[in-house]
């Protein structure tokens, strides 16, 4: 091989190598404009940001239906006998609650008068 041969082979090299540093730039380039945009654009971001806390709300709404689903077995299952029937207390308690009622609209009738 002759010095120019040499040369031309290296030089051959590094240009393929620029080449490729070149390619690698472009998309990090690329993927930094990506980005750059994605955050720029206002409009989507509120769409994301508006569709996670409808989800979030919508878990919550799930969450607390079934705790209340939850509340209510327990009440009824205190409430109740193995049979089915209403227990004494439950009962009682809810005359004192039918009481504690007609007493106030009794009450709120007679002030209007």
């Amino acid at each position: 091989m002759t010095p120019t041969e040499q040369t031309d082979e290296n030089t051959s090299k590094s240009v393929d190598e620029i080449e490729t540093e070149l390619q690698q730039t472009r998309e990090q380039l690329a993927e930094t404009v990506d980005a750059l945009t994605a955050k720029l654009d206002v409009k989507a971001r509120a769409g994301d940001q508006l569709a996670e806390t409808k989800e979030r709300a919508t878990q919550a709404l799930h969450d607390s239906a079934d705790a209340t689903k939850r509340v209510l077995v327990q009440g009824r299952d205190a409430a109740t006998d193995d049979a089915g029937k209403p227990t004494v207390e439950a009962s009682a308690v809810a005359a004192a609650v039918v009481a504690a009622v007609a007493v106030v609209v009794v009450l709120l009738w007679r002030r209007r008068r």
